[in-house]
């Protein structure tokens, strides 16, 4: 069984003559009540905006008078279940607007209608009045009125019950217009209605296919829109973000292997000098080895030859 639609002044928990101080103050206490209740983040969030709706639609002297004006004269089931209300789309506000002054327009003339029958009857009374002489004093000075009066009262009673039912029916007429204003104002606001309910449906529809989530309302649907788009945006935020440090790392990683390139290659450089430094230096000392064996071979064959050229055998 679907709930009751909880109205705006519902929400906020104010009665409808709630001053606008009040309004204000109970907007803070709820938030603060929400606020510390614990909920998920996203809960809280939804639960804050369904309640600053319904504070900024109060708030102002207008979209107030015709939130109040379609409260009263449309009773549309609840279409949000909990704490949720729909508020009224300007279309809604507008037809509310026109009610109200289609209403006025049936009073002002209800008011007419009783003024010509007063004055209908104010004739009659007149003209029941005895004619010039009848009873009144002679010679007296009368007043404007009872000289109407004296004049009507010599009319026929033929021409004074006319006079008297054409009074009656321009009455009668007056009554007819009144009703027909009101139930073409019934007929308006009915149209609205429907033609509100229908384009609801189409942007609930709308959302479910877009995102796959039934919702309860209009309303409902462009809160949760709202907050879908918010969480998209967060979403694409922290994607960049992180393919940035991902790229930030790629380039680190490849800053490090091209400088670990370049120090291996620097050792291997210093490594293939120091080699080749090294092979220099054995073949230094290998030639100056061997030169100095041939030097010693060389003296020792001169001391060789010295000694046999002193013994004489040569």
């Amino acid at each position: 069984m679907t709930k009751k639609k909880k109205t705006l002044y519902e929400i906020l928990e104010v009665p409808q003559d709630a001053t606008l101080a009040e309004i204000q103050a109970s907007h803070r206490r709820l938030t603060e009540k929400i606020q510390s209740s614990g909920l998920k983040r996203e809960d809280v969030d939804f639960k804050l905006k369904v309640i600053n709706v319904a504070l900024q639609t109060l708030s102002d002297r207008r979209s107030r008078d015709a939130y109040d004006a379609q409260i009263a004269s449309i009773q549309v089931p609840a279409l949000i279940p909990h704490d949720h209300a729909l508020v009224p789309s300007p279309r809604a506000d507008s037809m509310a607007l026109q009610a109200e002054a289609m209403s006025l327009k049936a009073e002002a003339v209800s008011l007419k209608a009783e003024a010509v029958s007063l004055k209908a009857e104010a004739m009659s009374l007149k003209m029941s009045v005895p004619p010039y002489g009848a009873g009144a004093e002679p010679g007296g000075n009368q007043s404007g009125l009872k000289k109407w009066a004296s004049l009507f009262g010599g009319l026929a009673p033929p021409v004074r019950k006319g006079i008297v039912m054409v009074a009656s029916m321009i009455a009668m007429l007056a009554v007819f217009q009144m009703f027909f204003v009101v139930f073409a104002n019934r007929q308006i606001v009915e149209a609205a209605r429907v033609e509100d309910k229908a384009s609801e449906k189409v942007i609930i529809q709308e959302f479910y296919q877009t995102y796959g989530v039934r919702v309860n309302s209009a309303a409902e649907a462009q809160l949760l829109e709202a907050e879908y788009r918010r969480k998209e945006r967060e979403q694409s935020t922290a994607e960049r973000e992180s393919q940035r440090k991902e790229e930030e790392y790629k380039r680190f990683v490849e800053e490090s292997r091209r400088m670990g390139e370049q120090v291996t290659y620097e050792n291997n450089t210093a490594e293939e000098r120091a080699r080749h430094a090294e092979e220099q230096q054995k073949r230094r000392e290998e030639q100056e080895r061997l030169e100095r064996e041939a030097a010693e071979r060389e003296a020792e064959q001169r001391y060789i030859e010295e000694k046999r050229r002193k013994m004489g055998l040569e």
